[in-house]
């Protein structure tokens, strides 16, 4: 009697177990489905900032390229007239000043000349020789990722020219790896870096750059084989401020169009500033175009809609916008956010 009375309990809780799976399993499915589509929504935002930086960069020949265009190295442009920048590793053990590169996206080859090399942050910089008007890519005094963080670069690894490279951050500053320089800090990457992608620009997921791929070539074998690594942005910008094209470029910016102070935490405090970043007016000059727009302690926070953290990245957009008649700045005054138009002067 007992076991005939236990059947339908049995049935019972049987029956709903197979209701409770059934529930389950559509969420499950649900579930599935979602993270398949924020797959594919990662995966078409990486080739969104693939495209956009593509002409900013190139690939770097010592020779001038016949049928095929061997590579050395990789780079980018930092200043619309032709400026830009590659790794050490790819002019290593060559005496030779002028060399070759191949635009991506447009296929263009220009004639340019090392102008300067710096060993302490392991980069060079490379002039155009032609006169042209490029897209630059943008850097921010110190982007630091952190460790888990995506990234996405175009270098031309073995030759093979505009390949996309991507992974994760593995470690933010490792330091005691390139035994030249133990003193120095990578960005460790999650894969190993071809010599021919030496000087490669990489980007996080807001489309920033977020450091220059740099294969150490004393590494261990067996880290080599795992790892790569990248140059901090931080580097990349103390060596472009100490750059002739960038020093005239400030110079001119801030004497003939605004004088700006360092935005300390005194000065916050006393204009009410709930921003922690952009560039401070003191005072613009009589009768220049900034003095007709601009007023003593607006704070200018964007250029044409990219946002200005400090006096550097102010210099380089207005440099790179110099042909550009009206400039759109957003500023804050008296603590409220608005647009103007700088109508730049010749």
């Amino acid at each position: 009697m007992v076991a005939l009375s236990m059947r339908p309990i049995r049935f019972l809780f049987k029956f709903l177990l197979l209701v409770l799976f059934l529930a389950c399993k559509p969420e499950k499915t649900s579930l599935a489905l979602q993270s398949k589509l924020t797959s594919l929504e990662i995966q078409n935002h990486l080739i969104h900032i693939y495209e956009e930086n593509l002409h900013k960069t190139f690939s770097l020949s010592k020779e001038k390229p016949g049928k095929d265009f061997q590579s050395i190295g990789s780079g980018f442009f930092v200043d619309s007239s032709g400026y830009g920048i590659t790794s050490l590793v790819s002019l290593a053990k060559l005496t030779q000043k002028k060399y070759y590169i191949r635009q991506n996206g447009t296929g263009k080859v220009y004639q340019v000349e090392e102008i300067s090399r710096d060993t302490l942050t392991k980069l060079a910089l490379l002039k155009v020789l032609d006169t042209i008007e490029v897209s630059t890519v943008d850097v921010i005094a110190n982007n630091k990722p952190k460790p888990g963080n995506l990234y996405v670069g175009i270098a031309s690894p073995y030759s093979l020219l505009e390949t996309m490279v991507s992974g994760f951050v593995v470690q933010t500053l490792r330091a005691n790896i390139d035994p030249g320089d133990l003193s120095f800090t990578y960005v460790q990457l999650d894969k190993p870096i071809a010599k021919e992608s030496a000087g490669a620009a990489v980007f996080d997921l807001y489309g920033n750059l977020m450091g220059v791929l740099h294969p150490i070539e004393k590494l261990n074998p067996n880290v080599k084989k795992r790892f790569g690594f990248a140059i901090p942005t931080s580097d990349v910008y103390s060596f472009i401020v100490k750059q002739d094209f960038f020093r005239q470029a400030k110079l001119k910016i801030s004497r003939g169009l605004v004088e700006i102070p360092i935005l300390t935490p005194f000065l916050r405090k006393k204009l009410k500033l709930r921003q922690k970043h952009g560039v401070l007016v003191s005072y613009t000059r009589t009768a220049s175009p900034a003095a007709k727009v601009l007023q003593r302690y607006d704070l200018i926070i964007a250029v044409e809609e990219k946002e200005i953290h400090n006096q550097a990245e102010l210099w380089q957009q207005l440099e790179r916008y110099k042909e550009k008649e009206i400039l759109s700045l957003g500023i804050v005054r008296k603590q409220k956010k608005i647009q103007i138009q700088l109508i730049q002067g010749k």
